[in-house]
């Protein structure tokens, strides 16, 4: 069947993109680095869109970006700007590394170079147990996406390669796509919520109707495409980066929503026994009562619908260093629908 060629999500032959019901805020921030005439290395927390005209001034990029975010679903920004020079980005980002509570990180540039930067930023900040993702937009005049998203190749990095058209007939900078793409990622609670078909807010339209082959195309690539449905920009299907792992196709990461589920998963159980470290002794008592603490997490990840399964975790003492623990942990990643194949055996 010609169809399992197909990466666009839907029922195929025939498919309706559903749209996807808005959940609580996560507490999480977006953080924005970007061009403007506010002080450069330092945080600016931007709750409305008020803040962000009086500290950037409505004509900025930053403004901008940060309109894109708050129309998008997330109410918290931590904004740095920097200056006028492409010299202070990686400042910035070092800043943004070092901070909690970010979801993902977006920035103003399409050089090559400060988008290194930024993915190194938030894989840093990653490995550091403040995990995130960084939000990236092709250069307008791309003329090999492909070799554009092969410099990233992560799971933490998502890339776009279209433009916002707004209300008014101006293209915007793709940019503006990428921080409301963000927003859009960061606003659910629930790890395992599906992209497909969300719904983007503030723009009419996009600069670039894809084809179905060039849908195929930047999937494969790990782009993000978006079309127009009704008058309304959505995700066709949300992708990460990560397509290849030494030169071999790779589809561990190509959902957003496994990385997503990974961290939170991670980050929860890391949460609930930091207070072993002060309280408790490496004996077998304690181990047990982690094993419990484990277990306890794993099922509600489990009874919630985020993770398929789990194995018993395995908690022992390390035979190098008497005083670590070692929490040995397996489970299985919820995977969304993005195609239900209809056969038909028909009798006439």
């Amino acid at each position: 069947m010609t169809i399992l060629a197909k990466q666009r999500p839907g029922v195929y032959s025939d498919y309706n993109t559903s749209k996807i019901m808005y959940s609580q805020k996560t507490g999480k921030s977006i953080a924005i680095v970007a061009k403007s005439n506010a002080e450069t290395d330092k945080i600016y927390n931007i709750q409305s869109l008020l803040d962000a005209q009086t500290i950037f001034e409505s004509s900025s990029t930053m403004y901008l970006l940060c309109k894109a975010v708050l129309e998008n679903g997330m109410s918290s920004i931590l904004a740095v700007s920097v200056g006028s020079s492409d010299n202070n980005y990686e400042s910035a980002f070092d800043l943004i590394e070092a901070t909690d509570g970010i979801s993902a990180v977006i920035c103003d540039s399409t050089n090559d170079s400060i988008q290194q930067l930024l993915m190194q930023s938030v894989l840093n900040a990653s490995e550091n147990k403040r995990e995130r993702l960084g939000v990236l937009a092709s250069p307008e005049s791309n003329d090999s996406l492909s070799t554009w998203a092969k410099q990233f190749n992560s799971e933490r990095i998502l890339l776009i390669a279209q433009s916002p058209i707004n209300s008014e007939g101006t293209t915007l900078s793709s940019c503006s796509l990428a921080a409301a793409l963000a927003a859009v990622i960061s606003k659910y609670t629930d790890p395992s919520q599906s992209f497909n078909g969300a719904e983007i807010e503030g723009f009419s339209k996009i600069n670039k109707s894809l084809t179905e082959d060039e849908v195929d195309e930047y999937i494969t690539n790990g782009i993000i495409p978006f079309e127009v449905v009704a008058g309304r920009i959505e995700i066709i299907r949300a992708v990460t980066s990560k397509t290849t792992t030494n030169g071999v196709a790779d589809k561990t990461f190509k959902e957003v929503n496994t990385i997503l589920i990974i961290d939170e998963v991670i980050k929860s159980i890391r949460e609930a026994l930091k207070n072993n470290i002060s309280a408790a002794k490496n004996n077998v008592t304690t181990r047990n009562a982690i094993n419990s603490q484990v277990t306890v997490k794993l099922q509600e990840f489990l009874d919630a619908g985020i993770i398929d399964s789990y194995s018993a975790p395995n908690v022992y003492q390390s035979s190098e260093d008497q005083s670590v623990c070692i929490v040995e942990i397996e489970f299985t990643v919820v995977q969304g629908i993005n195609q239900i194949h209809i056969t038909a055996n028909i009798n006439v």
